[in-house]
């Protein structure tokens, strides 16, 4: 939304025009659905008149975006060690997409598969994952890193000079798969920021995080749902599988069949989300047990008992560091 703000949209208002609430924004449990993003890409684009518009906004690309998976890969000692947990932690980022790495006449090339299944090409949404991926790695390895190939999916369009800008070459266009590949030279480099007790601790971090989101297509549905269905009450399985499309005792044998049960998810989404709220002094206890979906504070306080064995005010004041202040 910031990006688009840059290039002088109004970047919320888009993503309400698409759907996206932006109430759940920062919000890491709720996720963007991918309809969503899809139109929000062609809302930016009829605005805007600009097709290349995903890969201007990627000039605005934050390395802190990258969470857990960021840290992983910038504590790595090499470029190819980076990439190699990019692959293993994408899951920590998004679960409608993969990566995987594998050497070619180019070097290591790091292929991209977004949304696989769901839509082949879109070429904002593209454009904007592969130059924000590169501005990461270049952030990680240095600004000279130049990519020993680009290639895209979608036909070379007419603006192609905006390419071999950001790129420092012209990409490859109407190719099999979305990739950058990097030559052996550049896949050796060390990475400044180097650190193998902290990359230890930042892969157990994007390990958790994956584990948080489910890597199952049932389990990141029902979460996202939960979380959006939270400000009406508690959500249940019945109408969760009415926004999916499905039964109730269908939507109960797939997340069996992940491992899951939907009051093991309700509870975890819960759980997440309310150390997020306690942490925030703006919402009143009141406001929390309401915004997690409770119908009274009491029922909010037993599952703040169970949840960290000791009262949602306990928590806050730690939380918030005013604990601190009174020993």
């Amino acid at each position: 939304m910031d990006a688009l703000d840059g290039l002088g949209l109004d970047g919320m208002g888009l993503a309400r025009k698409a759907g996206i609430d932006p109430a759940l924004f920062g919000v890491v449990e709720s996720g963007i659905l991918v309809k969503e993003i899809i139109q929000l890409w062609e809302l930016a684009v009829a605005e805007s008149g600009d097709g290349a518009i995903g890969l201007k906004a990627a000039q605005s690309f934050r390395p802190s975006s990258m969470d857990a998976t960021g840290f992983a890969m910038m504590s790595s000692p090499t470029l190819l060690s980076a990439l190699e947990r990019a692959v293993r932690h994408i899951g920590a980022l998004t679960s409608a997409s993969n990566a995987s790495l594998h050497r070619t006449d180019y070097g290591y090339c790091l292929a991209i598969n977004l949304m696989p299944g769901i839509i082949d090409v879109q070429r904002q949404n593209h454009e904007f994952v592969v130059l924000s991926t590169l501005k990461f790695l270049r952030w990680i390895a240095g600004p000279d890193l130049v990519p020993s190939r680009v290639e895209f999916m979608h036909p070379k369009p007419t603006e192609s000079t905006l390419y071999a800008e950001a790129f420092g070459k012209l990409p490859d266009f109407n190719a099999p798969h979305l990739a950058l590949s990097f030559s052996e030279a550049d896949i050796a480099r060390p990475l400044v920021c180097a650190n193998a007790q902290m990359a230890i601790l930042h892969d157990q971090a994007a390990e958790q995080r994956m584990a948080q989101l489910g890597s199952a297509y049932n389990t990141l549905m029902v979460r996202q749902f939960i979380v959006q269905g939270l400000l009406d009450g508690e959500p249940t399985r019945d109408a969760i599988a009415g926004k999916m499309g499905i039964s109730s005792r269908t939507l109960q044998r797939r997340l069996q069949d992940e491992g899951q049960t939907f009051h093991e998810i309700l509870d975890d989404v819960r759980h997440n989300l309310a150390n997020r709220y306690l942490g925030n002094d703006k919402f009143s206890l009141s406001d929390v047990a309401h915004l997690l979906g409770f119908s009274d504070q009491s029922s909010f306080t037993r599952a703040a008992h169970r949840w960290f064995d000791e009262s949602p005010s306990r928590i806050r004041a730690k939380l918030t560091g005013r604990d601190s202040l009174t020993k």
